[in-house]
């Protein structure tokens, strides 16, 4: 389950994209709407849609929404990466770059209304931790095609942290890799890779299952899985604008941003805040949403 990010949410509805399987693992999306306003005659999933897609391969996978327009990708046997509306059910197929190009992420630069796909080549090594990316950058509209940026090289796990997409969130991607406990950050709009983050400081005296990142409500989050006789609660670290923003200058925005720790829950899968400061999980075939301040979950 997906949350499909929009720049405006005041309305208290938010957006989700469902994908289940049937009995040949072929993927069904379904677009849903949670109101958080609804009365008590109606209930707060509401607008299901099937969203029939037709791909040369048969499999499909969720590689980032942007203002209710999902990418779509058919894995690396196929030669399509694919633009949808699910509400209007209009697509675009992009033709990839190279064949083996990984979605590397697809987001919205909000200071040129662009939308960008950057796709991922790995050329790939026979030592697990070596290796170039090479790096090419689509925008929708601009009737230029595929860009070439040229290759990297980084220290990262370079075939376990390009396997998947980006989390697209104040106007960059990142990937994590867990092994250095850094995130890689690409700018959208200066197309060009910055700093690297250094993950939240973690208290030594506590053990930690496991870690991951994610985007709430436009905020990148890491989730730390504790374990002992806390197993299945998670810490949650949002990164955020720190409080002292004197001497910036206009456009350093991301050199202001530091992690903060916002609360304890029970679930990894995080997916939305709401308005009134819930926030909405999913396991297996459920929408669940958790109560930060009394630590209880529903089920929806």
């Amino acid at each position: 389950m997906h949350r499909l990010n929009h720049a405006d949410d005041d309305s208290g509805t938010l957006c989700f994209l469902a994908c289940t399987s049937d009995e040949n693992y072929i993927p069904k999306f379904h677009y849903f709407e949670y109101n958080e306003n609804h009365d008590e005659s109606t209930t707060p999933v509401q607008r299901i849609k099937r969203v029939n897609l037709v791909t040369t391969s048969g499999e499909i996978r969720f590689e980032g929404s942007s203002n209710r327009l999902i990418c779509l990708d058919d894995g690396l046997d196929d030669e399509y990466i694919y633009i949808c509306n699910p509400i209007t059910r209009e697509y675009v197929m992009l033709p990839k770059p190279k064949k083996d190009t990984y979605v590397g992420g697809f987001g919205h630069v909000s200071s040129t209304g662009e939308y960008k796909v950057v796709g991922i080549h790995i050329h790939r090594s026979k030592f697990h931790k070596s290796g170039f990316a090479q790096v090419y950058v689509y925008t929708l509209g601009s009737g230029k095609g595929w860009r070439n940026l040229g290759k990297f090289k980084s220290e990262f796990d370079i075939l376990s942290s390009w396997d998947t997409a980006g989390i697209v969130a104040n106007g960059a991607i990142y990937w994590q890799d867990i092994d250095s406990e850094i995130i890689l950050t690409f700018d959208l709009a200066e197309e060009k890779f910055s700093e690297n983050l250094s993950e939240p400081p973690l208290p030594q005296d506590i053990g930690w299952l496991n870690h991951g990142i994610g985007v709430l409500n436009g905020f990148l989050f890491v989730v730390m899985g504790l374990k002992g006789e806390e197993d299945g609660l998670n810490d949650v670290w949002l990164l955020k604008n720190k409080i002292d923003n004197h001497g910036m200058e206009v456009g350093d925005e991301r050199h202001s941003l530091g992690w903060s720790k916002e609360f304890r829950v029970d679930g990894a899968n995080l997916l939305a805040f709401t308005k009134s400061g819930g926030v909405l999980d999913s396991d297996n075939r459920h929408l669940n949403i958790y109560d930060t301040k009394t630590s209880t979950k529903k089920l929806l």
